[in-house]
């Protein structure tokens, strides 16, 4: 999940445009593949307003709940998948997300292959869950800020840590000016 921040709803698709994986911006030379073309800044290769996320923003001003094909699933009023930042209810955000944590955590304490809960308290994990957050995020200006690298199958490189992201997640968007809009964006690489 990427949360694009923008002047305007209309900027969401030309600030993502550079990211395109399908862009042949620099040639690689491969004296065993064959040359290629390829975009050295490549994030994504489909992207989709809400997707799988669809939802995960409350807004405070009485938006109705869109609906999705690949998110059927019903939504209370509010929930949204973009919102200008002042109508963004974080409040309840982090009480939705509380409630949705509490049994997450006791499952995935029982077996947790992948290591997801790092080592984390019940109480740290429900601290961190109950905070909006997203794996980067695009701000107004083009760039392009992430917790790691993101590759094939959810595999991540050069992973920060998480209240290391956590932090910069907060100071991006503290900064994001009242009447920017938030866009919760799924994308696919």
């Amino acid at each position: 999940m990427v949360l694009v921040i923008s002047k305007t709803p209309e900027d969401v698709e030309r600030l993502l445009a550079p990211f395109d994986e399908n862009l042949e911006i620099e040639e690689v030379e491969d004296a065993e593949y064959g040359n290629y073309w390829h975009n050295p800044k490549a994030r994504w290769d489909y992207w989709r307003i809400g997707g799988r996320w669809r939802g995960e923003l409350i807004a405070s001003d009485g938006l109705q709940p869109e609906t999705s094909w690949d998110s059927p699933e019903e939504r209370a009023d509010g929930e949204v998948s973009q919102a200008q930042k002042k109508h963004v209810d974080f409040d309840a955000m982090g009480m939705r997300n509380l409630k949705r944590a509490e049994g997450f955590y006791d499952e995935l304490a029982k077996s947790d292959p992948f290591n997801y809960l790092g080592g984390r308290t019940r109480d740290q994990y429900l601290r961190d869950a109950c905070r909006f957050t997203a794996f980067a995020v695009l701000t107004p200006d083009g760039e392009w800020h992430e917790r790691g690298r993101m590759a094939w199958f959810g595999c991540v490189a050069d992973e920060r840590e998480a209240t290391d992201w956590a932090e910069e997640f907060r100071r991006l968007t503290s900064a994001a000016d009242p009447e920017s809009w938030f866009t919760v964006v799924d994308v696919h690489i």
